[in-house]
């Protein structure tokens, strides 16, 4: 079960190391190359990430006459980063860079990250790439050429007219071709795998939901991880593209937009779903009022507006993340189950969410940390329900365990009363009937003989209608009380109708059988006030089970017809007349 028996922070803790170790190994897959002043030196075999200092030529601007402007004179600018500083977002420019220690007839490559928002890639003055040949691009792209001497010069010639940001605002990784190449796969495997156990949870929870629709979490976990599939998979490596080559870059950046506002909204709906509580209206409220007009910014403003306005919408989902933090604290001081894994990833997701959030803005460089953080957090969520539907099951089972037990008890209790006679508390014949047949089986079987005695109680219409109803039930009461005395355990007497008993004495021979039936009939005409009237067969006399009943019965009328108060057997009769 998932709770909060330990340390209040124990599972806070634990997921915090496990994200900073993943950080750690991401950081520690790529080099970092050393840019000085527009200089880097080729590794040997393996990637480098071109960070540091470009030269940077910038280019003139929209509408300049280019005939008698004076020249803009060479910089140098830092990569990641924008020239905004420098000039304007839209206009061009040339980055420059000089590579050396190359290997002459080696192939190299160089991955782009992203542009804003065209360029022309360039060694020696000699392109061997485009970059948004056709609009705005996203996707990371990877250029190969083969150097001819120790030193190149690499040129990137870029044009923005579309995009807020400009430049060389993501990162650049050079290197051999066959070590930049296998880093990309890399990258592109460590995002699939992030996205495809996402959807993986996210198809699971909706499979969940179709079981329990009365129970609406599952539905917006599953529609939060779809979402974040959808806006991961437009960042970073952009995979949807890969899936989907035809779909246009700028269509899927709206769509990107669009899932990042759904997402706080349906995690605030899924968080509501866990811990109703009442705290969530106004933030709710609060964010829906700043989601629409974040929402027609997507569908409709050009890219550099979408881009430059869209941080209102984007501070609203950090106050509603800090108001959930506070929530989700004091649902831990309250010990709520479940409530420490939920803080655990909100914590994750936040630090992912505010990281991207920066990234977009430019205000630092880091990289697309949300795949991560949505993977970490889906997964404790997942635990978190695991752990939900697991007290479920536990307390479901309880409760079905406590009824079958009751529908034990009353089955039994039915049975009782099934089989019982309600007047007597004897069995009932349908029961005496059932027990005869057994032990007939067991007589076919093993040959060991038994009796059946039939009784009768002698003129009981006459204490009926001489001392009314309830003598006679009184009467058949006391007389299954005295039957039952003589018996042992072994043995059963039934009321058999009106006033006939049957009696079954297995392991019995007519001797013994007719010295029990004897005792009973003296002690009834000594104490209760009226007499019987018997008759006993034994089993081996007959062929069947109903013949041997047959067989008592037409021995205790022929008792009757002797005078009453006396018993008959196969081989003789007793008869002691009461006085």
């Amino acid at each position: 079960m998932i709770g909060l028996r330990t340390s209040p922070y124990r599972n806070l803790r634990v997921v915090l190391h496990g994200v900073l170790l993943i950080a750690w190994a991401l950081f520690a897959l790529v080099s970092h190359a050393q840019v000085h002043n527009g200089t880097v030196e080729a590794p040997s075999d393996h990637a480098v990430r071109l960070d540091g200092l470009w030269h940077f030529t910038p280019g003139p601007l929209p509408g300049a006459d280019t005939t008698t402007a004076t020249p803009p004179s060479p910089t140098t600018l830092q990569v990641p980063g924008n020239w905004d500083k420098l000039q304007s977002t839209f206009g061009s420019g040339t980055y420059g860079l000089e590579l050396r220690q190359l290997q002459p007839g080696r192939t190299y490559a160089l991955q782009f990250k992203g542009i804003a928002s065209e360029a022309t890639i360039s060694i020696n003055g000699t392109p061997i790439g485009r970059w948004g040949a056709q609009g705005v691009a996203f996707v990371p792209q990877v250029y190969f050429f083969q150097a001819t001497a120790p030193q190149a010069m690499l040129q990137v010639a870029v044009h923005n007219q579309h995009l807020s940001f400009s430049g060389l605002w993501m990162p650049v990784y050079f290197g051999p071709a066959e070590a930049v190449s296998q880093a990309a796969l890399q990258t592109q495997f460590f995002d699939a795998v992030l996205l495809g156990g996402v959807l993986i949870i996210a198809v699971y929870h909706l499979g969940l939901f179709g079981f329990r629709p009365h129970d609406p979490a599952s539905l917006y976990f599953s529609i939060f991880s779809m979402l974040s599939v959808l806006k991961a998979s437009l960042s970073g490596e952009h995979l949807l593209y890969t899936v989907l080559p035809w779909l246009d870059q700028g269509v899927g950046l709206r769509v990107a937009y669009l899932a990042t506002i759904a997402l706080p909204v349906t995690f605030m709906a899924y968080l509501q779903a866990i811990f109703p509580v009442r705290h969530y209206d106004k933030a709710r409220l609060a964010l829906l009022v700043a989601a629409l007009p974040a929402v027609l910014l997507s569908l409709l403003a050009p890219f550099h507006i979408l881009q430059s306005w869209f941080w209102p919408y984007q501070i609203a989902i950090i106050g509603v993340l800090a108001h959930v933090a506070y929530t989700l604290s004091g649902a831990i001081r309250q010990r709520l189950p479940g409530a420490q894994l939920m803080f655990a990833g909100f914590i994750v997701i936040f630090v992912a969410a505010i990281n991207d959030i920066l990234h977009d803005n430019r205000l630092i460089v880091t990289f697309y940390a949300f795949n991560i953080g949505v993977f970490v957090f889906l997964l404790l969520q997942a635990l978190l329900m695991g752990g939900m539907f697991a007290r479920a099951f536990n307390r479901a089972q309880e409760l079905n365990e406590t009824l079958e037990q009751k529908v034990r008890e009353r089955t039994h209790e039915l049975e009782e009363l099934s089989r019982r006679d309600p007047l007597t508390g004897l069995m009932n014949r349908r029961w005496f009937m059932e027990n005869l047949h057994r032990e007939w089986e067991r007589w076919e079987r093993y040959q060991d003989d038994f009796c059946v005695a039939l009784v009768d109680v002698d003129y009981f219409k006459r204490i009926n209608d001489s001392q009314g109803h309830s003598a006679g039930d009184a009467a058949l009461q006391g007389l299954a009380r005295l039957l039952e005395s003589h018996l042992r355990k072994t043995d059963w007497v039934s009321r058999h109708g009106g006033e006939e008993f049957c009696v079954l004495l297995p392991h019995t021979d007519l001797f013994h059988a007719n010295t029990v039936l004897e005792k009973m009939r003296l002690q009834c005409a000594a104490t209760q006030g009226f007499t019987f009237s018997y008759g006993v067969a034994l089993a081996s006399r007959y062929r069947r089970a109903e013949d041997l009943l047959n067989g008592a019965d037409r021995l205790m009328y022929q008792a009757k017809q002797a005078g009453r108060n006396r018993g008959c057997s196969d081989t003789a009769v007793s008869a002691t007349q009461l006085h």
